[in-house]
């Protein structure tokens, strides 16, 4: 999701964690753009069974993750100044701790991070990284995937708009990559810079908001994702 500022960040925490204490029904997440990504993994539940799910990006959804996966990672990214994310993090994991099947972690990226998130909310997000960005993406990478098949599925929703470079850098971590937003402000999120590695099979929701990589050894789950209306298959 996109935070534009930290009066955003409060607002949004605000309206997530009520959606939490209302105990937000599929119907309400699927509609909203901050979690409408559900629609799409509520399809890929049918056909694959997540023991261990990442993602970067936490929020009104992860509730839904945790019902429907095993273990769910959930790394929040921010940068300094921390108060704002930090308070978001706090929100959600006043109701997410004592899940026993949820763990959370809060990460202060350096500046680099800062500054190409600055850029991403001008519109001005679509130059090659720079050597010191690049180790930042690369940074997160290693803390947090330092290996492959560590995870089923690793999902990218970061408000730090290195998003469609995190994406690249997941691709042979993991059978199923996912990354949400694809269809929106592409300036913002980088997403020229997106990869389309050839072991993968590309599928698009027919919304463009959610695009997902699925590793092309992975036969059946293709076929039943390409056989739902609401996907698009690209190869």
């Amino acid at each position: 999701m996109l935070l534009k500022n930290w009066k955003q960040v409060l607002l949004v925490g605000l309206i997530g964690v009520a959606q939490l204490q209302g105990q937000s029904t599929f119907d309400q997440l699927k509609t909203d753009r901050w979690t409408d990504h559900v629609l799409f993994f509520s399809t890929l539940f049918k056909y694959a069974k997540i023991n261990s799910f990442l993602e970067f990006g936490l929020g009104a959804g992860t509730q839904f993750f945790l019902e429907n996966c095993g273990q769910v990672t959930s790394v929040e990214l921010i940068t300094e100044p921390v108060a704002s994310g930090k308070a978001w993090f706090e929100k959600c994991r006043s109701m997410y701790d004592g899940v026993s099947n949820w763990t959370g972690i809060l990460y202060v990226c350096g500046p680099a991070a800062a500054e190409i998130t600055r850029l991403g909310h001008l519109g001005k997000n679509e130059l090659p990284l720079d050597a010191e960005t690049m180790a930042e993406v690369t940074k997160v990478t290693n803390r947090f995937v330092p290996t492959k098949d560590q995870y089923d599925l690793i999902f990218v929703d970061c408000g730090i708009l290195f998003r469609s470079d995190l994406t690249n850098q997941m691709f042979g971590k993991s059978d199923i990559v996912v990354a949400h937003d694809t269809g929106d402000a592409y300036f913002t999120y980088g997403w020229n810079r997106l990869e389309h590695p050839a072991e993968y099979c590309m599928f698009k929701t027919t919304d463009n908001r959610t695009t997902a990589w699925i590793k092309k050894s992975r036969a059946e789950l293709i076929i039943a994702m390409t056989a739902e209306s609401y996907m698009i298959n690209l190869g």
